[in-house]
C-alpha cells in the first residue's frame, strides 16, 4: 500500500471539494466565505502546493464572469481610484 499516494489523493479531493463548494454557493455568502477562509490557512498550505492567492483571484473572476486577467484589470482600476479619492481626502486633514 502506498501511503503518501493515499494522502495526495485525499488532500487533492479534500482542496477539490472545496472549490466545487465555492462554485455550487451561488448567492450563499456564509459558505463562500469559509471557503475561503479555508484557502487562505495554513491547512490549506499543508494539503497542496497551491498559490492560495491565485486560486482565490480564479474563482472570484469566475464568479464575475471574467477571465483572471480581466479580473486583475478591473482590480487594478479599483485600486486607482481608491488611491485618487485618498488623495484627494489627503487635503483635508489634520497635521499637528
Amino acid at each position: 500500500m502506498d501511503f503518501q499516494r493515499e494522502y495526495e489523493n485525499l488532500a487533492n479531493a479534500i482542496v477539490e471539494q472545496a472549490v466545487k463548494d465555492y462554485r455550487a454557493a451561488a448567492g450563499n455568502r456564509r459558505i463562500k466565505s469559509e471557503v475561503i477562509r479555508f484557502i487562505r490557512s495554513g491547512w490549506f498550505g499543508i494539503l497542496t502546493d497551491i498559490n492560495p492567492v491565485a486560486l482565490e483571484e480564479k474563482l472570484l473572476a469566475e464568479e464575475k464572469g471574467m477571465e483572471l486577467h480581466e479580473y486583475h484589470l478591473a482590480i487594478s482600476r479599483q485600486e486607482r481610484r481608491r488611491n485618487k479619492s485618498y488623495q484627494g481626502l489627503q487635503q483635508y486633514a489634520v497635521h499637528p
